[in-house]
């Protein structure tokens, strides 16, 4: 027998399913998954005894903030990675707002060495975009890199992206997926000022959400919307996604898209958060927003999407009328 980890006896959870049984590694990689019990005498390696335990798949975040470099009094790479692991996240992938912000490729690089040496998970890293840097947003390696970060609004650390060419040339050359974080930077600051005119100086965190609005927030989604529908880039909006009826905010569906952990091959889109306007939750018009939803994720590839919601709101009846099927305390839609 090859050596290797064995974990038996217990309840393993793979393609939308559950069942007793056993899980072999070899070389760091999921060699054989199987029903009941282990079918060899003996086992050359490591062996788990699982019973009465889960066995899942690892979670890989695709949005994190481990604060290294220049931040390290609230955390590091190593600190946050063995919560991480803690928790059952295999994989992260770390924003570049930092001090000094990974805006150069030898800033990524510090980073990667750094998390090469001090990581207890896989790990990868976003590239920050600047105004002036879509040179070296054009010579990023795809194989370690796992996407473009760029700032559409103003946000923690000076990496706002305002200029349209600058704009044009990230979403024309990246050759990863563009993320942005989208707050259009004229509404924020009209609302900014108006807020000011009535209030003074003092502006309150009560009025965070009506300076970055719904409406700034949209504009922005939209303009990254039309860049990446016109040069053919992979784009994900990272927070917010919106939808509009009759010309007027009507609420929002947000997900986030991953390769699905336990299905090879397949892109899985799991529903963050879903709002709709007060005066719009009755009738069908959730199901309508998620409709489509639906239609825009299958359009982008997506295969399966993983819909859940708080205990104390829960939304069995939509997702039910959606055609999706619960599967222990989530529920799934098959959309190919």
């Amino acid at each position: 027998m090859s050596r290797g980890l064995l974990i038996r006896g217990g309840t393993v959870f793979g393609d939308g399913e559950r069942f007793e049984g056993y899980v072999v590694v070899r070389g760091e990689r999921i060699a054989e998954i199987g029903r009941g019990a282990y079918p060899h005498d003996r086992f050359e390696g490591e062996t788990i005894d699982a019973r009465g335990q889960w066995v899942l798949p690892g979670v890989i975040d695709d949005q994190v903030h481990f604060r290294e470099p220049g931040l390290t009094y609230k955390a590091d790479i190593h600190s946050e990675s063995a919560a991480a692991a803690a928790g059952g996240v295999t994989s992260f992938m770390d924003m570049p707002n930092v001090k000094p912000p990974t805006v150069t490729l030898g800033l990524l690089d510090e980073k990667f060495e750094r998390a090469a040496e001090t990581s207890v998970t896989n790990y990868s890293f976003y590239f920050g975009a600047t105004n002036e840097n879509a040179a070296e947003i054009e010579r990023i390696d795809p194989k370690w890199v796992c996407g473009v970060k760029v700032f559409m609004g103003s946000s923690t650390g000076n990496m706002l992206v305002d200029d349209d060419r600058a704009l044009a040339s990230i979403f024309a050359q990246s050759p990863v997926p563009v993320a942005t974080h989208c707050e259009d930077e004229a509404t924020v600051r009209a609302n900014m000022e108006r807020f000011r005119a009535g209030d003074g100086d003092e502006i309150t965190v009560a009025m965070h959400p009506l300076i970055r609005s719904a409406e700034a927030c949209y504009r922005s989604s939209a303009k990254a919307v039309e860049l990446a529908t016109r040069y053919g880039a992979d784009l994900h909006v990272l927070h917010l996604s919106t939808a509009r009826q009759d010309g007027t905010l009507a609420g929002y569906a947000a997900f986030t898209l991953v390769p699905c952990p336990h299905r090879r091959g397949l892109l899985l889109a799991a529903l963050d958060g879903l709002y709709l306007r007060p005066d719009l939750r009755r009738g069908p018009n959730a199901l309508h927003l998620l409709h489509h939803a639906e239609t825009a994720l299958r359009q982008r590839g997506v295969g399966l999407i993983q819909y859940s919601s708080p205990a104390s709101r829960p939304c069995d009846a939509l997702y039910r009328r959606l055609g999706a099927r619960l599967t222990e305390t989530v529920w799934h839609k098959e959309v190919r």
